[in-house]
């Protein structure tokens, strides 16, 4: 959702409401055959899968200044985005060997937590050199090292601050 507002005669300011969202599946197998049986095994199987669902808001403020018929600057400067990520995970490890019966295991769950971005501050410039020919350029800063975890992440033994200083 956006809208804009010419300010001046060469002056327009605009907002955009950003809304985030998304879903990642990841999924991974891990498998080992004892094919000249050497081990009391036949074969070990590891399947995992982490499924993400991602939701998350923020605004943008923009600004475009017409110096003159040819030339155009913009700039905008987007706040940091709160992203909520739901994690549904599954692993599940199968072990068949040779004489015992095979052992399985299954464990699964679900967690939560919020990232943050860093502001984005972006800055453009356009020239129109002939009626058909526009030049453009775009130059965009975000100090990723502000990035953080506004939750506790979703890995055990490791706390908010722990997270922060890795994710750094």
């Amino acid at each position: 959702v956006a809208g804009a507002v010419d300010l001046s005669p060469n002056l327009s300011a605009g907002i955009g409401l950003n809304f985030w969202s998304g879903n990642n599946e990841y999924q991974l197998t891990f498998r080992e055959d004892d094919v000249v049986d050497i081990y009391t095994f036949d074969q070990f199987r590891q399947d995992n899968v982490i499924r993400s669902d991602i939701s998350g808001f923020n605004v943008t403020f923009g600004a475009l200044y017409r110096m003159n018929s040819i030339m155009r600057l913009a700039a905008t400067v987007s706040t940091p985005t709160t992203l909520t990520i739901t994690e549904e995970w599954e692993t599940r490890d199968k072990t068949t060997f040779d004489a015992e019966p095979d052992e399985v295991f299954d464990d699964g769950g679900v967690t939560e937590y919020k990232i943050r971005s860093p502001f984005t501050f972006t800055g453009g410039a356009a020239l129109n050199l002939i009626g058909l020919v526009t030049v453009s350029g775009q130059i965009e800063h975000n100090d990723w090292s502000q990035l953080s975890y506004r939750t506790d992440p979703p890995i055990d033994g490791i706390s908010q601050n722990e997270a922060n200083d890795e994710i750094e």
